[in-house]
C-alpha cells in the first residue's frame, strides 16, 4: 500500500436540502478545487423519488457510479432511503457536484464533508 499527501485546508461541512426537481449544487468549485471524502443523500419522505448524482463541468454532466456498476442517473430510491458515497470525489476547479430529484418537492437532504485542495 502506498501513501500520498494532498495539501489541503480544514474540512468544511456539506449540508444542503434538495427542494425541487432541478439540479442542486452541493459542492461548488467555481474558484477552488475540493476533495469530498464522503457524503450521503437521505430521503425524508414516504415518496421515493429517482435520484441523480453528477459532476458538472459547465457543459456536460458526468454521472457517479454505483457499486453495482450502474450510474446514478435517475436511479430508483426507497422511501426514507439513505445513500452513502464514500469513495472520495475530486471536484476540479470550475466544476460542481450536484444532486437532482425527479420530484417537484425534492425530498432529499445531503450531508457530508468537503476539503479545499491547496495547490
Amino acid at each position: 500500500m502506498s501513501t500520498f499527501q494532498v495539501p489541503s485546508d480544514k474540512p468544511l461541512p456539506v449540508i444542503e436540502r434538495v427542494t425541487g426537481n432541478t439540479a442542486k449544487t452541493i459542492v461548488d468549485a467555481s474558484t477552488e478545487a475540493y476533495f469530498v471524502p464522503w457524503f450521503q443523500v437521505n430521503g425524508h419522505s414516504a415518496t421515493a423519488p429517482a435520484l441523480t448524482v453528477d459532476l458538472y463541468d459547465g457543459t456536460t454532466a458526468h454521472y457517479l457510479a454505483h457499486d453495482d456498476g450502474s450510474t446514478w442517473l435517475a436511479r430508483a430510491t426507497a422511501a426514507f432511503g439513505s445513500y452513502q458515497f464514500t469513495h472520495g470525489i475530486v471536484v476540479p476547479i470550475t466544476w460542481k457536484l450536484r444532486v437532482t430529484s425527479d420530484n417537484a418537492s425534492g425530498l432529499f437532504h445531503v450531508i457530508g464533508l468537503k476539503i479545499r485542495v491547496v495547490l
